[in-house]
């Protein structure tokens, strides 16, 4: 049995079945494919699933000669969501020389801060209840 991808330009990349979509390993190796849409591919999967082990390969990913990926490898960060893609995404703002791609990690960064304050106050506010009830 065969998975298949649509890649851009409508053409079918084939992949084997047991690289089913919940195969983070599987989808950690395609961020090295040589095929671009594979790449992106395989970093939006892994940044939907928000596999913390796909961090660091994401991280490098980011740094792709094509800004399509790094674009894509930028999201995914994004959609994981905690202090590591948050490092990496600051480490990648002073890095990226692509004025579009460097509003997008700040955009990103704004974005985990955002969620990441939210949930420290829900926290803080969990325990002063807690706290209340004793």
């Amino acid at each position: 049995m065969i998975l298949q991808l649509i890649a851009l330009g409508g053409g079918l990349l084939t992949l084997p079945a047991e690289a089913s979509l919940q195969n983070r390993d599987f989808w950690i190796e395609q961020l090295k494919n040589s095929e671009m849409q594979i790449r992106i591919n395989a970093a939006e999967k892994l940044g939907e699933l928000k596999y913390p082990e796909a961090i660091e390969p994401l991280g490098t990913l980011s740094q792709d000669q094509v800004p399509e990926v790094r674009f894509a490898a930028i999201q995914a960060l994004a959609r994981i969501s905690n202090q590591q893609s948050l490092d990496i995404l600051n480490q990648k703002f002073n890095a990226e020389s692509d004025p579009y791609l460097k509003s997008e990690v700040r955009r990103s960064i704004k974005s985990i801060e955002d969620l990441m304050k939210a949930e420290q106050e829900r926290l803080e506010k969990a325990q002063l209840q807690k706290s209340k009830k004793k």
